[in-house]
């Protein structure tokens, strides 16, 4: 069982694609320890940065996802047992005031000043402003099955014709470490979400912390695969009005010292709310197991 639902809890962590930390290789990764709490006038630049970011937009398609997620996880674990109130506890679960808050208090202090200077510059700028505009289009078309199976049919055509666009693409998403941040970020909540079951003492499932240990690093390979499978069609997606010049000076932001520590920082945060979210979805969902009322 635990096998089954491994990559369904992974994909459904996957966060946002152009963000990225430093990579977790093969292994289950605690999250980052919470700095100290920011003054008066770092929490105005901090307020600045999040609006350049368009944290509500961005929260909105996650918690669309997190939606999409809970049906699909309903029909693995236990399909037509709950009625309703399954459903209104993952929204309970996603609700964006909450996604919002957990993700603010870890990502605030994560920052010095100058690297939200640095970052606001950029993320402000016309193309700063174009970017993360078609970054969150982007992720929301993508919530649609068929404009995901076109973006990895183009895939395939750009690697058939050896489009040297893609070239770019998978540069971007190597020096940013793409990949690796999100597999690392996808076994946490993996993790996070066994954890739940196991604290709600789900019913007929080994939940010991070496199996679940195992059994979510052993998934590492094929969350890889899936994750690369998602993410290149939505890096195309994304950046297709951009020229190679424009993806080039966004390479170069994700490469200077602010670009680094806003990574860190996005990565760290959203780690930080994931985790939360997956262990009281892992709860929830070891309640409605045993026949509890939510």
């Amino acid at each position: 069982m635990l096998r089954t639902l491994a990559l369904l809890v992974a994909l459904a962590a996957v966060p946002f694609g152009p963000w990225a930390a430093s990579p977790v290789a093969a292994q289950v990764a605690a999250p980052q320890p919470l700095p100290p709490a920011i003054g008066p006038k770092q929490a105005l630049l901090q307020e600045s940065l999040v609006a350049a970011l368009r944290l509500p937009d961005l929260i909105s398609v996650m918690h669309d996802e997190g939606i999409d997620y809970g049906k699909q996880l309903a029909d693995q674990l236990f399909p037509g047992q709950d009625g309703g109130s399954w459903h209104k506890t993952v929204r309970r679960i996603y609700a964006p005031k909450q996604m919002t808050k957990l993700f603010e208090a870890d990502f605030s202090p994560r920052l010095d000043d100058n690297q939200r200077k640095g970052a606001l510059e950029f993320l402000t700028s016309p193309l700063g402003r174009r970017i993360v505009a078609r970054e969150i289009s982007a992720r929301r078309a993508m919530l649609d099955p068929d404009v995901e199976a076109e973006a990895a049919a183009q895939i395939a055509r750009m690697a058939a014709h050896h489009d040297p666009r893609l070239a770019q693409i998978r540069r971007f998403a190597r020096i940013n470490g793409l990949v690796e941040a999100n597999v690392a970020g996808a076994l946490n909540a993996n993790f996070a979400f066994y954890t739940g079951l196991a604290d709600g003492h789900a019913p007929g499932l080994d939940l010991s912390r070496n199996t679940i240990l195992s059994d979510v690093s052993s998934q590492q390979p094929e969350v890889t695969k899936e994750t690369r499978a998602w993410l290149f069609p939505f890096l195309v997606t994304a950046y297709k009005p951009l020229s190679n010049a424009e993806l080039d000076r966004y390479i170069a932001f994700s490469q200077s010292a602010s670009g680094k520590a806003l990574n860190r920082a996005l990565f760290a945060a959203f780690d930080v709310m994931f985790v939360h979210i997956s262990h009281e979805l892992g709860l929830a969902a070891a309640s409605v197991m045993a026949g509890e009322n939510l």
